[in-house]
């Protein structure tokens, strides 16, 4: 009775391992045909930053197929921080950023969803390695990675972890 009782809980465990479902639900089918990145900034945070991640993100949305009906998403930076090579050798600290989104319908009706997405970068190396390297890491290299995993996390937000996953993997 306990090993069934085990199993039916690892199972429940590993069911939940399947990745994020679409932030995105409708019963018709929907492509992001554009992007657009809007303000206020956060303080501290250039203005090339959200034009880069607009970017990016229309980049990596041409990735998903062009099926069922255009979207538009909306983004908007609420949050970014470099790694801090002082803080990085004490506690640990990571580039990060939180972006929020909103799919729209592009002739100016309503939302279909908003979501939020967090993504961290270089936060797996601190100590005095960590420091030196962000010490040494050039900041607009370093957005600019943050942006990209941001863009990815975003579209994967939209579409779920497995169908994102399987189209990224494809083009790339």
């Amino acid at each position: 009775m306990k090993r069934r009782l085990v199993l039916f809980l690892v199972a429940g465990v590993l069911a939940g391992c399947g990745g994020e479902k679409p932030a995105v639900r409708t019963a018709e089918p929907f492509h992001i045909a554009s992007v657009e990145a809007v303000g206020p900034l956060p303080e501290g945070v250039p203005e090339w930053q959200l034009a880069d991640l607009q970017q990016h993100t229309q980049m990596l949305a041409g990735y998903a197929p062009e099926t069922g009906n255009p979207r538009l998403l909306r983004l908007r930076i609420l949050k970014f921080h470099q790694k801090n090579p002082g803080m990085s050798f004490l506690v640990g600290d990571s580039n990060n950023m939180m972006v929020s989104g909103e799919v729209l319908y592009p002739d100016g009706g309503g939302s279909l969803s908003t979501f939020t997405v967090r993504v961290s970068t270089d936060g797996y190396v601190n100590g005095i390695i960590g420091a030196a390297i962000a010490a040494n890491t050039q900041r607009h290299a370093a957005a600019r990675k943050v942006n990209s995993e941001a863009a990815s996390a975003v579209l994967e937000k939209i579409y779920g972890t497995k169908a994102w996953r399987a189209w990224s993997r494809r083009r790339r």
